[in-house]
């Protein structure tokens, strides 16, 4: 899918918004995750709220890597494949056929707190 978001809230609104603790990882504590325009192909970091620690809100970068590329480099993956969407694809009528994505479908999911989300259509 190729997107658009748009992120309007700072890291303390959404806390207080989503009564969570936010939890920085490698990111700087001062670091905002704001975008007026974030294009999916550039795999921005986001805020998510994962299904195995609800109570948290951490930063990834956006994009799907299957399970069997654990510890792959991300740049290196999406620009490897581009041609099939470079990790934003997971289409509901083969989420549980898939190996890139059955495994994690029901039990790695998350809350990611945007406030838009655009999908470019021509006619």
């Amino acid at each position: 899918m190729c997107y658009g978001t748009r992120v309007v809230r700072n890291a303390e609104q959404l806390e207080l918004y989503y009564n969570v603790d936010r939890l920085y990882g490698d990111m700087e504590p001062d670091k905002e995750l704001i975008y007026n325009h974030a294009h999916g192909f550039v795999h921005p970091n986001m805020w998510i709220i994962p299904q195995e620690k609800p109570r948290n809100m951490i930063p990834v970068k956006w994009g799907l890597i299957p399970h069997y590329k654990l510890g792959a480099n991300a740049k290196e993956y999406y620009k490897e494949t581009i041609r099939f969407g470079s990790g934003l694809n997971a289409k509901s009528e083969k989420l549980f056929e898939s190996n890139n994505y059955k495994k994690s479908a029901l039990t790695r999911r998350c809350v990611v707190p945007v406030d838009g989300f655009y999908e470019p259509h021509r006619i």
